[in-house]
């Protein structure tokens, strides 16, 4: 379910946005039909389509420019090589983690040294980082360490789940690698989404558990816009980061609000230390980051910027969708991932649905069951690929074990 930004109406088009996921994997590359549709709709100025960049691109050599692309939003354009063949007047410098809500935390009492805020995957190098954390513990027996990873697991699959990029080492190496005495120390917030929907801890919850923190750390190479940076940035507190990260954030890294740590978990673990022993270095509230990363700013921000690139839209009674664009906007749905890669049915039953849209906007008026529905259909070389990967290929290696056993 792509992202609605503003209704269509007769005088004025409305705005959509995918994913850049969606656009570069999904049905907008994937289905003729709605390229052409994207396209009609475009040229006769009943739609505005854009694109949300929030994963890291940089390994593009250039974006693949489609003709129903009307702008892109993307925060790092001075350090974006992909993007160097689009004109900079398309490019809106504003994505899912500039919209935070405001906040009025006080965060002067600090309950945790370390506040990791993750996905159990090795995409985001979660093993990686409990080493560094035991690691750490042999230098600081008293670290107080929280973990906010909630449980994507579906119980049913059994050991399958873990098939569907899940580190299993996530939920097995705690109770192995730390002692109880450190486990006393380490809160675990690992709540089940299955169970609970997509975020079962809330974000008010959470941006107070990161300002009760002295440091936020993230370990993984590549983030688009990493929403945890941007809302500890918002809240005064510094980050640890793997040396080696790529980010759309990075343009707002210095030595005040940053530590980047090398891959070793020992190596790492001193460098953390070093941090923590000279907390009061860490002071960078004189860059107003706040504000940077606040929704208020940014909605008006964003309507200004739509409104100045397109004239069209220049309309009084028009009715806009500013909120909630912290999830909306990456398609993060509170019951289901709201991108859409199989069904073209449900891509037009959505369309359908967001012109009978009134004033208020909720995940469930716009069929929040709705990509459930988005299955893969199986090609003749989807069915070729499972049969040689389940059965061909493991017949043939029993038969060369056989065969090598003979000749010895």
């Amino acid at each position: 379910m792509p992202c609605i930004l503003k209704k269509s109406s007769k005088n004025s088009p409305g705005i959509i946005t995918f994913t850049h996921n969606e656009v570069l994997r999904g049905l907008p590359a994937r289905s003729k039909k709605i390229r052409e549709f994207l396209t009609k709709m475009s040229k006769e100025n009943k739609w505005i389509f854009g694109v949300h960049i929030q994963g890291n691109c940089q390994h593009m050599q250039y974006w693949p420019v489609s003709e129903w692309e009307s702008f892109y939003m993307w925060g790092d354009i001075k350090n974006s090589k992909f993007l160097s063949n689009i004109q900079d007047a398309k490019i809106i410098p504003l994505t899912a983690e500039y919209f935070l809500p405001k906040n009025n935390i006080n965060n002067s009492k600090k309950k945790w040294d370390i506040c990791i805020v993750s996905r159990p995957s090795k995409i985001k190098r979660i093993e990686e980082t409990l080493y560094t954390i035991k690691e750490l513990f042999k230098l600081k027996k008293d670290l107080k360490v929280i973990f906010i990873v909630p449980d994507p697991r579906i119980q049913s699959q059994g050991s399958r789940t873990y098939k569907l990029g899940i580190d299993e080492k996530f939920f097995k190496l705690p109770k192995l690698i730390f002692s109880c005495t450190e486990l006393k120390n380490i809160t675990f917030l690992s709540s089940s989404q299955e169970s609970f929907g997509n975020f079962p801890i809330p974000h008010s919850f959470i941006q107070e558990i990161i300002s009760r923190s002295k440091f936020i750390f993230i370990n993984s190479y590549l983030e688009g816009g990493p929403r945890v940076l941007a809302e500890a940035f918002s809240l005064n507190v510094p980050c640890i980061v793997s040396n080696k990260l790529q980010s759309g954030l990075r343009s707002f890294f210095n030595e005040k609000n940053i530590i980047e740590v090398d891959d070793l978990p020992k190596v790492a673990a001193n460098q953390i230390l070093s941090g923590l022993n000279n907390y009061k270095f860490f002071d960078f509230k004189y860059l107003n980051l706040e504000n940077m990363f606040n929704e208020e700013v940014n909605q008006r921000k964003l309507k200004e910027l739509l409104e100045e690139k397109f004239l069209i839209l220049k309309n009084n009674n028009s009715i806009w969708y500013l909120n909630d664009l912290l999830f909306r906007l990456p398609c993060h749905g509170y019951k289901n991932d709201m991108q859409f890669f199989y069904n073209e049915n449900l891509f037009f039953e959505w369309i359908n649905g967001i012109n009978k849209l009134n004033k208020d906007f909720s995940e469930d008026l716009l069929f929040s069951e709705i990509t459930s529905k988005d299955k893969k259909k199986f090609s003749f070389f989807d069915i070729k690929e499972y049969l040689k990967g389940y059965f061909i290929l493991p017949i043939l290696n029993k038969i060369k074990k056989h065969l090598f056993k003979s000749i010895i």
